[in-house]
């Protein structure tokens, strides 16, 4: 072997960094939405999170790392998981959700419910769902599979999960079980949803002199990235 390896592919790239958003989070609940994030996680707890738990997706904790789209795969199946028992992980705060987003705002606010005015959208989607008990019980990550500025937004036009600012008003309980860990798209990832908080974490780790901040036109974000777009700032270096 000449040890010399094909550049990873984009999806790869997506998957890894959703696997990202789970180092640390030791013995929880595992809960990606969506086919990407699921291999995410899946990723996560087969190499650097061994402890965590995930399910089968539909009601079953299972040890073994399954694969993707195949129902029929074999389960080593270590206890079940009816949805009443997902609430009381969720009101203990020991699981991390991934979710998707139509909207996401730069306090972090994100919006699945509807497009436009609510009182008459020009969009009826999901609803609120369980976004608002997410936000304000666990850490939450967000999936963004086509980053565009009708997703990153200046102000979203329904609030689904509550951001920085809606939670700032709330008990010091809910602020301390807040958080908008990451949010990763298909051209970069963020782990702050404010330029401020953004600027601050990456001083206090070096940052690698290729990696630069970019806003996409139209929206309030800053991302971390590696593209010399027309735009890209320096991450400061730490110090």
């Amino acid at each position: 072997m000449s040890g010399v390896t094909d550049p990873a592919t984009l999806d790869e790239i997506c998957v890894v960094a959703i696997a990202e958003t789970f180092r640390g989070d030791g013995e929880i609940l595992c809960n990606p939405i969506g086919t990407t994030p699921i291999i995410g996680g899946r990723l996560a707890r087969a190499t650097f999170e061994p402890d965590m738990v995930m399910t089968d997706t539909v009601a079953f904790l299972v040890a073994n790392t399954l694969p993707v789209g195949d129902p029929d795969a074999e389960r080593l199946i270590e206890a079940w998981m009816p949805y009443r028992d997902i609430f009381d992980l969720l009101w203990s705060g020991r699981r991390h959700v991934v979710m998707g987003a139509s909207q996401i705002d730069a306090s972090g606010n994100q919006n699945l419910a509807a497009i436009g005015d609510w009182r008459k959208p020009k969009a009826q989607l999901l609803g609120l769902r369980g976004a608002p008990g997410n936000l304000v019980n666990h850490v939450t990550s967000y999936w963004v599979p086509n980053h565009s500025p009708r997703t990153f937004v200046p102000t979203v036009d329904v609030v689904s999960g509550p951001g920085y600012d809606r939670v700032a008003g709330l008990s010091a309980t809910v602020r301390a079980n807040h958080e908008v860990r990451r949010v990763v798209s298909n051209l970069a990832c963020s782990t702050s949803p404010t330029t401020s908080d953004a600027c601050r974490s990456s001083r206090s780790t070096p940052a690698s002199p290729s990696t630069r901040w970019w806003r996409p036109p139209g929206s309030s974000w800053w991302w971390a990235t590696r593209s010399t777009r027309p735009g890209c700032r320096p991450i400061p270096s730490s110090g």
